[in-house]
């Protein structure tokens, strides 16, 4: 900066920078070249001790404070590809080419659509376990005589119309219209697909 007429004329800032702590210790791993501390967008490289071979990103990155996710060392034996796809879902992390034993990732499923079994899988002797399914969720409405109670609605709205005594019915992306004539009791069913 430079005094010009009495004033400096660019006064400098401070901003506030948050470091990194030493890097994750990782099983079965050293840490190549370790600081005591780390600047943000500073990078820390593991190194698999022998014989085992490492699974993830060889580097963690510092964050605003925090590191990303380590790698993992293990026995290669045992060890899974990517796990399985499974329809209107996905796994909550960044996908990997290959899985150490023991590794697990969970699941979740897109908007309407609900999930069933567990949500996460697990890496054993090669093979993952059972993925779950997200499924079309259900809800019912008990209808009588225009007094509507909701039974058991899930994450949709459905805007019903009463039309000469006849249900206007609409879902989330095709507008279904359909007569249905009203009785004492009615108790309509929807599925979302």
């Amino acid at each position: 900066i430079k005094c010009l007429g009495g004033k400096w004329s660019h006064p400098p800032k401070c901003i506030s920078i948050v470091s990194c702590e030493k890097p994750p210790k990782v099983k079965n791993a050293i840490i190549l070249s370790e600081k005591l501390s780390y600047l943000p967008g500073q990078t820390a490289r593991y190194e698999c001790n022998k014989p085992f071979d490492l699974f993830g990103e060889v580097e963690v990155t510092c964050l605003n404070g925090t590191w990303t996710e380590p790698p993992k060392c293990a026995d290669s034996k045992g060890k899974c590809g990517p796990p399985p796809p499974i329809d209107n879902g996905d796994i909550t992390s960044f996908p990997l080419q290959v899985y150490a034993p023991g590794s697990t990732v969970e699941y979740k499923c897109q908007a309407f659509y609900a999930l069933e079994g567990q949500r996460t899988i697990t890496c054993r002797d090669g093979q993952w376990s059972s993925p779950p399914k997200c499924l079309g969720k259900y809800f019912n409405i008990l209808m009588d005589l225009g007094k509507i109670s909701i039974i058991d609605v899930l994450l949709l709205l459905i805007e019903f119309s009463w039309i000469n005594k006849h249900l206007l019915n609409a879902d989330y992306q095709i507008l279904i219209c359909e007569e249905i004539k009203l009785e004492k009791k009615l108790l309509f069913k929807q599925k979302i697909l």
